[in-house]
């Protein structure tokens, strides 16, 4: 892993005492060559790397390789899906396998947010879907397919799993920034809650996923002005229904352009900046949470 200088500070809060890091991140330097913005990529523990619109008008899956600091590629492969545009997002799915050093989940999450077909409409059941794509057959088939009990949603939207939970979490909520919580069991037809965190209402300046099984909530300020201006990441716990920060880490990240991803996984998020970096591939920074 990148190896990351930690300067501890302790700062008091009204409901407790929370912690303040600064960590300092080395990129890795992929094997890939810089990607256009037609790419998603997905922590899987190694790193998918996800092409919307591959050969046979079909979405692609390319695995790099975590024991090389994604160096080397160890899997390329077409999946069922269709051709994808920004109306489908993508995260890890953990189904509530047995937590362990190597889980890293049943597959990867597809979310439709925003279903193209013309018989959908808001009055009869259009909805957001999931087709989450099977790991244990390399991503050629699907686990499974279901639509939800949300409507139709947007970029403003976000989308995690926890323990076979689904989280989607909304910027521009009535109560600010919202988490709804579906159940598996019920085929994520039914709420377990609906909460709203302790941020308002946010811009596209902010990313949300959440980190592994905690189910807390990193929420990325990409120009944090707490940090003269560079990445910032608030740890938002499950404990607290979203209602307490825990931590707040300041990297010496600067995203200086728009040619920047992100992915979260067990207990880290990577940065991916996909072109105009120094290397001429795509580079990965890792911070550990």
């Amino acid at each position: 892993m990148t190896k990351i200088l930690k300067f501890l500070v302790l700062s008091l809060f009204f409901n407790g005492i929370a912690l303040s890091e600064t960590v300092k991140v080395t990129p890795w330097i992929t094997s890939l060559q810089l990607t256009p913005t037609n790419w998603e990529f997905v922590d899987v523990g190694d790193l998918a790397a996800i092409k919307r619109n591959g050969k046979n008008n079909k979405t692609e899956i390319q695995l790099l390789n975590c024991f090389t600091k994604f160096s080397t590629t160890s899997l390329q492969t077409e999946t069922p899906l269709p051709a994808t545009d920004e109306s489908w997002q993508f995260t890890p799915y953990d189904g509530g396998g047995v937590v362990g050093d190597f889980y890293w989940g049943d597959g990867i999450a597809a979310i439709n947010t925003n279903s193209k077909d013309i018989k959908c409409t808001a009055d009869n059941g259009c909805t957001t879907e999931l087709h989450v794509l099977n790991k244990n057959t390399q991503y050629t088939t699907y686990k499974f397919q279901t639509k939800t009990a949300l409507h139709p949603t947007n970029s403003s939207w976000s989308f995690a799993t926890e323990n076979g939970y689904l989280l989607a979490i909304t910027r521009t909520g009535a109560m600010g920034t919202e988490v709804h919580k579906l159940n598996k069991k019920s085929g994520y037809r039914d709420f377990v809650y609906h909460t709203a965190t302790t941020l308002g209402q946010t811009d596209s300046d902010w990313e949300f996923g959440v980190l592994g099984r905690s189910g807390d909530i990193a929420a990325i300020k990409k120009h944090s002005d707490e940090n003269s201006g560079l990445l910032e990441i608030k740890i938002i716990t499950q404990a607290s229904f979203y209602k307490n920060i825990a931590r707040t880490i300041k990297t010496d990240i600067s995203i200086s352009d728009h040619y920047w991803k992100f992915t979260f996984g067990q207990n880290r998020i990577m940065a991916i900046h996909t072109n105009n970096t120094p290397s001429g591939n795509t580079e990965v920074y890792v911070i550990d949470v």
